[in-house]
């Protein structure tokens, strides 16, 4: 059973790790929402990143990398993670 969770968890870190790279081809073009975007990821704002992920991010797109709604918190948390790691 262990095994089947590390196997869900490399297979989810990847499509997230894909979505993050491509993430023109989902968030809106829009600088209003990027400047909200960098405010909940300055903030740590998990939550937030999760409803705004909810309100404004390109569902179509998003599955396309295998996301879907019940994805859009551990993507919120997968992006303010990278920023972490990046600051």
């Amino acid at each position: 059973m262990k095994h089947v969770k590390l196997f869900e968890e490399f297979v989810n870190e990847d499509k997230f790790k894909n979505a993050l790279n491509n993430i023109d081809k989902w968030m809106p073009d829009d600088s209003e929402l990027q400047d909200e975007y960098y405010e909940l990821i300055n903030g740590g704002d998990v939550e937030g990143m999760k409803d705004f992920l909810d309100n404004y991010a390109e569902e179509d797109a998003l599955m396309k990398y295998g996301v879907k709604f019940k994805d859009l918190e551990a993507l919120a948390k997968a992006i303010i993670k990278v920023n972490e790691e990046i600051s």
